[in-house]
C-alpha cells in the first residue's frame, strides 16, 4: 500500500511539475495580459481543483484591489472582473499586507472578510490568497476557490506558490510594458498638442507681419 501512496504521489509531482513548466513557458515573453492570465487558467484546469481563479492588483492612490483577471465557473458571479476590493478588512489585504500565504479550509470561518459575503453567495467553501510578490513590490494576490471545503493540500499550495511566483514576475513585465506603451502616448499626444501649438503661433506672427 506504502509502494502505491509513493507511486500516485510522485505521479502527481510529476504532473504538476509539466503544469508548472508549461506555465513557465507560456509567460515567457507573453506581455500581452489577456494571453497571459488564460494561459495560466487553462494549464491550471489540468491541477488542482478550482471555481474561481484570479488576480486581484493594489492601487496605492485608492487603497484597493481592482480584480484583474477572472477565471470562473460560478453563476451568478457575485464579485466580478473590475471590481475594487478595500485592501482594510479583505483577505487579500491580509495576504498582501504579510506577504504570506493564506488559507481559508472552510468559509464561513473565524474571519470577517469584505469579500465574504460575495464568495458565500457564489457557493465558494475554500479559498487560498496568495500574494504575488518580486524584488521591486508586492503586486497584488493571486486567488483560487473551491466550492468544495479543505479543497486544498499543502502540496497544492506548494505548487500555487510556484506557480504565483512566475505569475508576479511575467506580470511586473506586462506592467512595465504597458506603462511604457502609456507614456509613449501621452509624449506622442503632447508632441502633437506642441506642434500645434507652434503652428497657430507661426500663422499668427504671419498675420500681425502683413
Amino acid at each position: 500500500m506504502e509502494k502505491v501512496d509513493a507511486l500516485l504521489t510522485s505521479s502527481e509531482s510529476d504532473q504538476k511539475y509539466h503544469i508548472l513548466l508549461e506555465i513557465t513557458n507560456a509567460l515567457v515573453g507573453n506581455l500581452d495580459r489577456e494571453e497571459l492570465f488564460l494561459a495560466i487558467a487553462q494549464e491550471l484546469q489540468k491541477g488542482p481543483t478550482f471555481d474561481r481563479m484570479g488576480i486581484t492588483l493594489f492601487n496605492s492612490s485608492t487603497d484597493h484591489f481592482q480584480i484583474y483577471a477572472l477565471e470562473t465557473t460560478v453563476v451568478p458571479l457575485a464579485l466580478q472582473r473590475g471590481d475594487d476590493i478595500p485592501r482594510q478588512g479583505s483577505g487579500m489585504g491580509v495576504a498582501f499586507d504579510q506577504r504570506q500565504i493564506l488559507y481559508r479550509r472552510e468559509l464561513p470561518d473565524e474571519h470577517r472578510f469584505f469579500e465574504d459575503q460575495h464568495f458565500i453567495a457564489e457557493g465558494l467553501r475554500s479559498v487560498v490568497y496568495i500574494p504575488l510578490i518580486t524584488k521591486r513590490r508586492v503586486l497584488g494576490t493571486f486567488q483560487i476557490a473551491s466550492r468544495t471545503p479543505h479543497q486544498y493540500s499543502d502540496a497544492d499550495i506548494g505548487f500555487l506558490l510556484h506557480v504565483a511566483k512566475s505569475l508576479a514576475l511575467a506580470l511586473d513585465n506586462t506592467l512595465a510594458y504597458e506603462e511604457i506603451n502609456n507614456l509613449k502616448d501621452l509624449l506622442s499626444k503632447e508632441n502633437v498638442y506642441l506642434q500645434e501649438e507652434i503652428k497657430s503661433q507661426t500663422n499668427h506672427e504671419e498675420i500681425i507681419g502683413c
